[in-house]
């Protein structure tokens, strides 16, 4: 999609303290202009400036890519406090628990 301007965009009122951008020719919708801006790079444009230098993954967040890295690297950040698992995702861990053990962990860290 050449030519993106974020005039393209309208603000919607969803809360009083939350604004939300809406992309009018696909419907998407975000709180960040940055994830709108990733969202029509990637998905309207195709470009993913961010890439793997040890397989062919491919994205448009730098965090995404960071995370990914980790998983080259054998990294795994969440350690289960009841057993010795351990994910890259903190998702994981809550899943985990919650299955394995019965436990609900917060779900924001």
């Amino acid at each position: 999609m050449k030519g993106f301007h974020f005039k393209d965009c309208h603000i919607l009122q969803k809360e009083v303290t939350l604004q939300l951008v809406y992309f009018q020719y696909c419907g998407y919708t975000t709180p960040e202009n940055s994830r709108l801006k990733n969202h029509v790079m990637s998905v309207h444009q195709g470009v993913m400036p961010y890439a793997c230098d040890q397989c062919d993954y491919k994205t448009n967040e730098k965090s995404d890519i960071v995370r990914h890295k980790h998983k080259h690297l054998g990294i795994k950040r969440y350690q289960c406090q009841f057993c010795n698992y351990r994910a890259d995702q903190r998702w994981l861990l809550v899943s985990h628990c919650a299955k394995q053990h019965g436990v609900q962990l917060p779900r924001v860290s």
